[in-house]
């Protein structure tokens, strides 16, 4: 057999092309042409029909047969087009030889999910490959290396280094006119017209006349001014001094704002405190990009007009400042630390400003073309290519705080802003994002620039597929949102499973975790609500003797220590689920077994509650925000009295151990197998639970207190709890079948208020047709389980047909005060 080899498109073609000799030539350009060196398919292109048919051809008889099959291949994502792959020479860092750095720098970052760490991320770097860190594009941060014509090269550390090595056809000093009236008058001079007013003092003269020192050191040869008096007169004695004319240039000007001509500078300042915020300011003229797009016009055409000229600038402040900040990379929008770029009265500056970078919109910019366009003064032009935008994004933490350029500490000093605490990117990351970060810190000697990684798994449909338009199978995050509320989605994704594993998404799941526990947990505080003092106090923990009230403490104290816990370890899933089980506690065993005591006017069930749902609320903060948020604005009735602004400025919540009662826990426990074991023998027997019962046997029943006994016997409906084998004592006396009945009746009388949206403070007479003997004999009972004030015989609207007769309601006009 023949195996073809192409030394420069493969690994091991490569290897093996060094090993034996191989020459490494193209055989297509870079129109995808096959080249002159091709006899027969010179100048056709490689994926057309036709090129393939000359192959054919030439081939003769030599081709055996030819057999069509599906393979992979390249196609542009945009235009659909099929890519060539095509060997090109590129700039290189050498990982390899940082091999071991990486590995004992990434032995410092702990993962979610663990095994990450020695498995796709310390596999990669094992076996890390170098960097091919250069693109042939026009976009992108430019290369720093220049390139002399006989290979000498020049990498270049920064902006400042680029002006002292480029070859400059002028040279631009900045000098702040010496001190006028106005600055001793500590007030401001915005305005020409009025410049007149404000001459030079006795101390701004002498300034200049220093300034003119300085600058027959620098050989200054021409001298432009603003049009203001002070700069005018500034440069009229240093142009003395030299014995050279100047002129005037109106771009040189003051920053014009009018309507503050004449205000203190100190009340002004105080008004606008921050440099955006000055040119925010009422009847503003210029804004600060305008301002430095005319002064670098200024310096561009300057440039264009002079040659081998030493030229200095007569301005003002905050012109100058611009320049200088532009000059060191500054933004417009991060000046306003920058004090020392701004110039003293009488000071001369000299910023690294390179008439090529100046854009035709008076901008200062750095990247191609113009970039492109600095020699160095040796000869050498840049290389063209641009960085991998990769290296952009390793660079960040570094980046984000100009470093090394200033902000040192900040990384410098450990604990500071670095290393990060967490990152959190999708599984495709851990060869993207999260290696630069890696590699550019440990190119850089720094470590590592994050301690913590959460790795995510992606998001499939719920079929397990990827999504994708051309599938027609995504879904729009805004649509789902728009239907069950961000929050909804954010505790789907929290609960579904772990971060780190594949997640196929399914629109049930969010509107479960709409339910719960979020719909279930603003039902319990709307609970609250009916019965508690809306003054503006946070409520408090409160001692209480109530089993149920300590057994919901100490489970929520277990739940502070178990959230706490885990999102210390950066875990998600496990606490998200556990604050899930506890307010499905809270809401189905808690709040409904505590029901009589809330309608009683229990204080200490009130105060409980209360304190319970304002720390889980606390915990549900970061997972969910606005949910949390919403619960703690009702807990403050709308006016905080005693709590923050926001659930966000109060302090993460503190287990208390000493609330943890373990023996509560454990006997309640207890009480609710006992519970599920009745619930199942019920369901056996197929007896509803509204229908009560003479007992339920249990072996655990000696476990269970008085009060727990009780409580049990409550939920079951029976009316006796005894010891021994599991068994319900299924037969029914009349006066049980009666009891069954009121049960009945009582919640089709409440359902019916909640049909008409009555509130708990709305009483109601109750309408009966058939239930005379129940009424005259559980009347009192029913009345003051359904806030009713009196039964009457007879029929009314919306009646509710039960088996022995009709139950209906109206509003009566007497009220719970009443």
């Amino acid at each position: 057999g023949v195996v073809h080899t192409a030394v420069m498109y493969g690994e091991d073609d490569y290897a093996l092309g060094e090993q034996i000799g191989l020459p490494k030539h193209h055989t297509v350009n870079l129109q995808g042409k096959f080249t002159e060196s091709v006899a027969g398919l010179a100048g056709m292109y490689v994926k057309a029909e036709k090129t393939q048919q000359k192959i054919y051809e030439l081939l003769g008889d030599r081709l055996l047969s030819k057999v069509a099959y599906t393979h992979d291949y390249p196609f542009c994502w945009r235009c659909d087009t099929p890519l060539l792959y095509y060997a090109k020479d590129s700039w290189m860092i050498a990982m390899t030889k940082l091999r071991k750095q990486l590995l004992k720098n990434a032995g410092q970052i702990t993962w979610v999910p663990e095994h990450i760490k020695e498995g796709r991320f310390g596999e990669w770097l094992e076996g890390v490959k170098d960097w091919a860190v250069s693109r042939e594009r026009y976009w992108g941060t430019p290369l720093p290396v220049w390139r002399t014509a006989d290979g000498q090269q020049t990498v270049v550390g920064g902006l400042t280094e680029l002006y002292q090595k480029a070859q400059k056809r002028n040279v631009f000093y900045f000098a702040r006119h010496g001190e006028a009236t106005k600055n001793k008058l500590g007030i401001l001079n915005n305005t020409l017209a009025t410049s007149e007013l404000y001459p030079l003092t006795e101390q701004g003269k002498e300034e200049a006349n220093e300034l003119a020192k300085q600058a027959k050191k620098l050989g200054i040869t021409k001298i432009i001014c603003s049009p203001y008096l002070r700069t005018k007169q500034t440069a009229e004695i240093i142009a003395q001094l030299l014995g050279i004319s100047f002129s005037i240039d109106e771009r040189l000007a003051e920053v014009e704002i009018p309507s503050f001509d004449g205000v203190k500078s100190a009340e002004f300042k105080k008004q606008f405190p921050t440099l955006l915020d000055r040119y925010a300011a009422p009847d503003k003229i210029e804004t600060p990009d305008k301002v430095l797009a005319r002064m670098l016009a200024f310096v561009k055409e300057c440039d264009q007009r002079e040659e081998q000229q030493k030229i200095l600038c007569v301005s003002h402040g905050d012109p100058i400042w611009f320049v200088n900040a532009a000059a060191h990379g500054y933004a417009m929008d991060a000046l306003f630390p920058k004090e020392p770029l701004d110039p003293t009265v009488g000071e001369l500056l000299s910023p690294p400003i390179l008439p090529a970078l100046i854009t035709e919109q008076g901008q200062y910019n750095a990247h191609r073309p113009y970039i492109d366009g600095v020699v160095l003064e040796d000869g050498a032009t840049r290389s063209p290519e641009v960085m991998d935008v990769w290296l952009d994004s390793g660079s960040m933490p570094f980046a984000q705080y100009h470093y090394p350029f200033e902000n040192k500490s900040l990384i410098d000093k450990k604990g500071q802003q670095y290393p990060a605490d967490y990152i959190c990117e999708a599984i495709d990351q851990t060869r993207g994002w999260f290696y630069t970060l890696l590699a550019v810190a440990t190119i850089m000697d720094r470590g590592t620039s994050f301690t913590h990684a959460i790795c995510l798994g992606h998001i499939n449909d719920e079929h397990g597929r990827k999504m994708s338009k051309s599938k027609g199978n995504i879904i729009e995050p805004w649509s789902v949102i728009n239907q069950y509320g961000v929050d909804a989605l954010r505790w789907y994704l929290y609960t579904v499973n772990q971060p780190g594993e594949a997640k196929n998404f399914d629109l049930q799941g969010v509107a479960e975790a709409t339910r719960k526990p979020l719909l279930l947990l603003e039902n319990v505080a709307s609970f609250f609500q009916l019965y508690a003092k809306a003054d503006g106090t946070l409520p408090t923990v409160t001692h209480s003797d109530n089993i149920l009230d300590r057994w919901i403490v100490a489970k929520l104290h277990a739940l502070i220590a178990l959230v706490t816990e885990e999102l210390e370890r950066y875990h998600i899933t496990e606490p998200a689920r556990a604050i899930t089980e506890f307010v499905n506690e809270l809401s189905t065993w808690y709040v409904r077994r505590s029901r009589d005591r809330f309608k009683a006017g229990d204080a200490p069930a009130i105060a409980t509650l209360g304190y319970v749902l304002l720390e889980v609320s606390k915990l549900l903060a970061p997972f969910t925000p606005f949910t949390a948020e919403a619960i703690y604005q009702q807990l403050q009735g709308g006016s905080a009295k005693s709590g923050s602004a926001s659930i966000h400025l109060e302090r993460w919540p503190a287990s208390n151990k000493k609330l943890i009662d373990q023996k509560v826990l454990e006997t309640m426990q207890l009480a609710l197998r006992v519970v599920e074991r009745g619930l199942a023998a019920r369901n056996t027997a197929g007896i509803k639970i509204r229908q009560p019962l003479a007992s339920y046997s249990t072996d655990l029943a000696t476990q269970l207190s008085v009060e727990l006994s009780a409580l049990v016997a409550d939920e079951l409906n029976v009316k006796e709890l005894r010891f021994g084998k599991d068994e319900l004592d299924i037969e029914l006396t009349a006066a049980l079948r009666d009891q069954g009945t009121v049960r009945e009746v009582t919640r089709q009388i409440n359902q019916l208020r909640k049909q008409q949206q009555l509130t708990i403070t709305d009483r109601v007479v109750v309408y009966q047709n058939g239930f005379d003997q129940l009424f005259a004999d559980y009347g009192e009972q029913i009345l003051k389980a359904t806030q009713a004030t009196a039964v009457r015989k007879g029929n009314v609207a919306d009646m509710a047909e039960l088996a022995d007769g009709k139950i209906g309601i109206q509003k009566s006009d007497a009220t719970l005060n009443n």
